[in-house]
């Protein structure tokens, strides 16, 4: 009897010892993984990653405010933007044969409503003379060279 005592004593031993080396196993598979945890919650410098969860959260409602003043400024701009001067035309040309150089223009400048001007320079030896002529939704009220009209073409497009 004494020995069946002795190998429920050893059984019980070994059991014990195998328990043991299982929780040694437990305990530091979890030292590990809460050590990952720990270094995945620490950010930069230290703080936490709910601080920097709260710090981007922050920076996303500043930029969500600034992307609204934007789009202010920028439909406020569209509304001005047709009264613009957007269009341009330039021709270059000899305005009598016996000038060298293409030293006449004439010069179209429109806002997206084809309204606006058309500068013409006539370049001679002795003088030189300068004719501006208004333009209203891409005509005008002037008879236009053909260079002006060239030059209204290329604005308007």
């Amino acid at each position: 009897m004494p020995s069946d005592y002795l190998i429920i004593f050893i059984a019980l031993i070994s059991l014990s010892l195998l328990n043991l080396a299982f929780l040694l196993i437990v305990y530091l598979r979890q030292n590990r993984i809460l050590n990952r945890f720990k270094f995945i919650l620490s950010g930069k410098e230290g703080e936490s990653i709910e601080d920097a969860l709260r710090e981007n959260l922050k920076t996303m409602k500043d930029m969500e405010k600034e992307r609204e003043e934007v789009k202010l400024l920028e439909e406020s701009i569209i509304r001005l933007f047709p009264d613009c001067l957007q269009k341009l035309g330039v021709v270059r040309f000899k305005a009598f044969p016996d000038i060298g150089g293409d030293q006449s223009f004439a010069l179209a400048l429109l806002d997206g409503k084809n309204n606006g001007v058309i500068i013409s320079s006539i370049y001679g030896r002795d003088d030189s003379r300068v004719y501006a002529k208004p333009i209203n939704e891409g005509r005008s009220s002037y008879n236009l060279s053909s260079e002006e009209e060239e030059a209204l073409k290329k604005a308007i497009g």
